[in-house]
């Protein structure tokens, strides 16, 4: 059986799946996919342009919107062009780096006495349950 969504139908509708009942499915779900992403990111889009205009002054208007979403689709494509060896695995520790360091800003710049009874308090609490 081919790896998509219609296969999972196999067996409820038999066969049927290669015709147009499972092309109708595939379909529904390409769709859906593109509007999830699409949604995703232009809410994204929306947060970036945000937070550039509470740090920097960057105004709020859709040709900053329009160039954010053309630089992120194409730092994208070239992350999935380029492969899971060389892409993928860069942006990951790119993200593993990014969040350890948010991780250290935080513990050291914010209640970090705060912070630090709450992760003892709180495993504690996860062990007793």
């Amino acid at each position: 059986m081919p790896l998509t969504l219609r296969s999972a139908l196999y067996p409820i509708i038999g066969d049927r799946i290669y015709g147009p009942v499972g092309h109708a499915v595939d379909i529904f779900a390409v769709i859906g996919t593109v509007f999830g992403v699409a949604t995703s990111l232009g809410y994204g889009v929306l947060q970036v342009n945000a937070g550039l205009n509470h740090l920097f002054g960057v105004p709020i208007n859709e040709t900053v919107q329009v160039i954010l979403i053309v630089v992120i689709t194409g730092l994208a494509t070239i992350s999935v062009v380029s492969g899971l060896d060389k892409g993928i695995r860069i942006l990951s520790e790119l993200n593993l780096g990014l969040a350890v360091l948010l991780l250290a800003l935080v513990l050291c710049l914010g209640p970090t006495v705060l912070l630090l009874k709450s992760f003892v308090e709180n495993t504690g609490v996860i062990f007793r349950n």
